[in-house]
């Protein structure tokens, strides 16, 4: 497309159509042609009848004259011709300069439009860059009630650049709010005061209304990470669905005293990814994950965790399918401390492995109708339980024939 400064195409007829060149031709054509009409039909009679005497020329001399005037009228015919050829021409040369100086305007209109457009779009991003640095600002405010502003506005932030389609810059904010629940909420106290605990409350109600399904805009296909966090106090989030390899990660989490964690009604699909990495239940606290759906190449880990005296692991009707897979993976359960999965079902192409599960005679291990259902797979590896925990294993898993069982619990 032509640029706004662009020159305006010109085009021309040919010279000898140019009315400047017809008219004079036309007024020498009449004078030729009366000249020869005078001239020509004698000379012609004289060439084709030399011994006719003049009063036979003069009886031929109005048939030649009709010859002459035919061949003229001929003549004329081509000239007129030409001449609307020529004002056709000209015609277009109009409409084709009228056309190009349209379409000139249109470019210039465009072009302006777009520098318009890319005028607000700078004028917004630097509006937006200003809110972050304001948002960071305030989560450093000694009021509480100036932290949970920072919080809440950090997620609106958030949203406002993944409108603007700047994903990347939506997941910095988010960042910053998982940074700042797992930063240390005071040295010189244990548990987390009042104040502070409403504050982060309403970071996790934040993450948690995002997530949910019916959320817009959503951050079901960001990356959420909390690590390091420590939970003396109820936590819930519910309704929770991830989606196109989006994930949520809480790593070296601590829950404590009071500390419950609660996940319920979570949807894993389209590769998205749930892990809790390192974590310790400790305490009397309870980490919870009801309704749990995990299909479609999704997955969910826990890895590396320790459930500790009078503290509590429940997995609540987890489904795996369609190539999901859940992971339960170098978990070790104290004296006291319980591990409950409740009513699982792996059937079509789910998969669920168990490894290096480490569990104290003093403990709770706790399985309720475990189905391995058609095309579903199980992986145990190094699961190894006391007598009557492992009879008991054995008993509440119902598996199906073309279910796939690798490895098995072995008594200690």
């Amino acid at each position: 497309m032509p640029g706004p400064n662009a020159p305006i195409p010109k085009r021309t007829t040919r010279r000898w159509a140019q009315p400047s060149v017809l008219v004079p031709g036309l007024i020498l054509f009449v004078a030729i042609g009366a000249l020869a009409l005078v001239t020509v039909p004698g000379w012609l009679l004289g060439n084709w009848f030399p011994e006719a005497t003049d009063v036979e020329r003069n009886k031929l001399l109005g048939v030649a004259a009709q010859i002459v005037l035919f061949a003229l009228g001929g003549v004329i015919a081509i000239i007129g011709v030409a001449v609307s050829l020529s004002r056709h021409g000209q015609e277009l040369v109009a409409s084709e300069r009228d056309q190009a100086r349209l379409d000139h305007d249109k470019d210039v209109e465009e072009a302006r439009r777009e520098e318009v457009l890319e005028q607000r779009r700078i004028d917004a991003e630097i509006d937006l860059r200003a809110r972050f640095v304001g948002s960071v600002g305030l989560l450093s405010e000694e009021a509480p009630i100036r932290r949970q502003a920072g919080l809440i506005s950090l997620a609106a932030l958030a949203d406002a650049w993944i409108t603007f389609g700047r994903s990347d810059e939506a997941q910095v904010c988010i960042d910053v709010i998982t940074t700042y629940l797992a930063s240390p909420s005071d040295q010189k106290v244990r548990v987390t005061p009042a104040s502070e605990r409403t504050v982060r409350l309403t970071g996790y109600a934040l993450i948690s209304a995002h997530l949910n399904r019916r959320a817009e805009p959503s951050w079901r296909d960001k990356t959420v990470k909390v690590a390091g966090a420590v939970i003396d106090f109820p936590v819930e989030m519910s309704g929770l669905a991830l989606k196109d390899e989006g994930s949520l990660h809480f790593s070296d989490l601590l829950l404590r005293g009071a500390g419950m964690l609660r996940l319920g009604e979570v949807e894993l699909e389209s590769g998205a990814q749930m892990s809790i990495m390192d974590a310790v239940i400790d305490e009397g606290a309870s980490l919870r994950l009801g309704g749990l759906a995990i299909t479609e190449g999704s997955s969910l880990m826990i890895h590396s965790s320790r459930i500790g005296p009078g503290a509590r692991l429940q997995i609540i009707s987890p489904v795996v399918t369609a190539r999901g897979h859940a992971i339960l993976a170098g978990v070790s359960i104290e004296d006291s401390g319980a591990l409950e999965v409740l009513s699982p079902e792996i059937h079509a192409g789910g998969i669920v492995t168990v490894s290096d599960l480490e569990v104290s005679r003093g403990s709770v291990l706790n399985l309720t109708h475990a189905t391995i259902g058609p095309m579903g797979e199980a992986r145990l590896h190094n699961v190894a339980l006391p007598g009557d925990m492992a009879q008991t294993f054995a008993r509440r898993v119902e598996v199906d024939s073309q279910a796939t069982i690798r490895g098995a619990v072995t008594e200690l």
